[in-house]
């Protein structure tokens, strides 16, 4: 019998709009930053996520660092990755994913398309 996945698991850059991250290569924290930044660098997601946005700052060692992302909805979120990894900052994100998520099922089911060969 084939399994099927009817809950797919949202991928993390999905239905964010901009990220900005401020960091410093030299500091303890920046593995978190450079997770992020090889996340959204991969060919593979620059194919996925063609209108993602993002911007790189790199600060001095007094700056605060900062993960910045604003999703579709215009929400923003802002997060410190001294104190935030990226399954922190995924949990926190995820419930506005997830509705964006079913607005875009809504609007785009098969069913509700003219061109459906339901109809």
């Amino acid at each position: 019998m084939p399994k099927f996945n009817f809950f797919p698991k949202v991928n993390f850059l999905a239905y964010i709009k901009r990220i900005k991250i401020k960091y410093n290569p030299c500091a303890s924290y920046n593995d978190n930053c450079r997770k992020l930044i090889h996340l959204i660098e991969a060919k593979q997601t620059k194919d996925k996520f063609l209108n993602l946005e993002y911007k790189l700052e790199l600060i001095d060692y007094n700056e605060e660092p900062l993960i910045e992302i604003e999703m579709q909805n215009s929400k923003l979120f802002k997060f410190n990755p001294e104190n935030h990894d990226l399954s922190e900052i995924q949990r926190v994100i995820d419930e506005d994913q997830h509705m964006l998520h079913q607005q875009f099922m809504k609007t785009n089911l098969l069913e509700n398309n003219e061109n459906s060969f339901l109809n």
